[in-house]
Protein backbone atom coordinates (compact mmCIF):
# COMPACT_ATOMS: atom_id res chain seq x y z
CA UNK A 1 0.00 0.00 0.00
CA UNK A 2 2.87 2.41 0.90
CA UNK A 3 4.26 1.67 -2.73
CA UNK A 4 0.99 2.49 -4.25
CA UNK A 5 1.15 5.89 -2.52
CA UNK A 6 4.83 6.74 -2.91
CA UNK A 7 3.69 6.10 -7.17
CA UNK A 8 0.32 8.12 -6.91
CA UNK A 9 2.78 10.60 -5.40
CA UNK A 10 5.42 11.07 -7.54
CA UNK A 11 2.96 11.47 -10.75
CA UNK A 12 0.89 13.80 -8.63
CA UNK A 13 3.79 15.76 -8.39
CA UNK A 14 5.07 15.46 -12.03
CA UNK A 15 1.69 16.48 -13.63
CA UNK A 16 0.55 19.53 -11.09
CA UNK A 17 1.27 22.21 -13.30
CA UNK A 18 -0.66 20.88 -16.33
CA UNK A 19 -4.07 21.53 -14.35
CA UNK A 20 -2.41 24.94 -13.82
CA UNK A 21 -2.40 25.47 -17.83
CA UNK A 22 -5.56 24.05 -18.62
CA UNK A 23 -7.70 25.98 -16.20
CA UNK A 24 -5.63 29.15 -17.37
CA UNK A 25 -6.30 28.48 -20.83
CA UNK A 26 -9.68 28.06 -20.24
CA UNK A 27 -10.53 30.78 -18.48
CA UNK A 28 -8.32 33.07 -21.42
CA UNK A 29 -10.54 31.44 -24.10
CA UNK A 30 -14.16 31.95 -22.02
CA UNK A 31 -13.08 35.33 -21.64
CA UNK A 32 -11.89 36.44 -24.96
CA UNK A 33 -15.39 34.56 -26.33
CA UNK A 34 -17.69 36.23 -23.53
CA UNK A 35 -15.86 39.45 -24.84
CA UNK A 36 -16.66 38.89 -28.46
CA UNK A 37 -20.21 37.93 -27.77
CA UNK A 38 -21.01 41.21 -25.91
CA UNK A 39 -19.12 42.91 -28.78
CA UNK A 40 -21.33 41.48 -31.66
CA UNK A 41 -24.63 41.80 -29.03
CA UNK A 42 -23.73 45.92 -29.28
CA UNK A 43 -23.36 45.76 -32.81
CA UNK A 44 -26.56 43.67 -32.99
CA UNK A 45 -28.45 46.19 -31.04
CA UNK A 46 -27.29 49.20 -33.18
CA UNK A 47 -28.33 47.62 -35.96
CA UNK A 48 -31.36 46.96 -34.83
CA UNK A 49 -31.99 50.61 -33.24
CA UNK A 50 -31.61 51.63 -36.70
CA UNK A 51 -34.19 49.73 -38.48
CA UNK A 52 -32.06 47.30 -39.94
CA UNK A 53 -32.18 43.97 -38.27
CA UNK A 54 -35.16 42.87 -35.84
CA UNK A 55 -34.07 40.05 -33.06
CA UNK A 56 -33.53 42.50 -30.04
CA UNK A 57 -34.07 39.71 -27.57
CA UNK A 58 -31.34 37.68 -29.27
CA UNK A 59 -29.02 40.60 -29.52
CA UNK A 60 -29.64 40.97 -25.39
CA UNK A 61 -29.54 37.34 -24.99
CA UNK A 62 -26.08 37.46 -26.79
CA UNK A 63 -24.82 40.17 -24.58
CA UNK A 64 -25.82 38.19 -21.20
CA UNK A 65 -24.79 34.86 -22.03
CA UNK A 66 -21.18 36.67 -23.47
CA UNK A 67 -21.21 38.47 -19.86
CA UNK A 68 -21.27 35.44 -17.88
CA UNK A 69 -18.05 34.04 -18.27
CA UNK A 70 -16.67 37.52 -18.10
CA UNK A 71 -18.20 37.75 -14.31
CA UNK A 72 -16.84 34.21 -13.21
CA UNK A 73 -13.44 35.10 -14.67
CA UNK A 74 -13.23 38.55 -12.77
CA UNK A 75 -15.12 36.24 -9.39
CA UNK A 76 -12.89 33.31 -9.78
CA UNK A 77 -9.31 35.74 -10.42
CA UNK A 78 -9.69 38.99 -9.18
CA UNK A 79 -12.66 39.88 -6.98
CA UNK A 80 -13.39 38.96 -3.94
CA UNK A 81 -13.67 34.97 -4.02
CA UNK A 82 -14.70 33.41 -0.87
CA UNK A 83 -13.15 30.03 -2.21
CA UNK A 84 -9.72 31.93 -3.29
CA UNK A 85 -6.66 30.28 -1.50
Amino acid sequence: MLALAQQYDDLANSSSGVGIIWALGHAFLSATFGFLGVIFGLVALVRIRSGQCGGQRTALTGIVLGCLPLALVWFLLVGSNPLRW
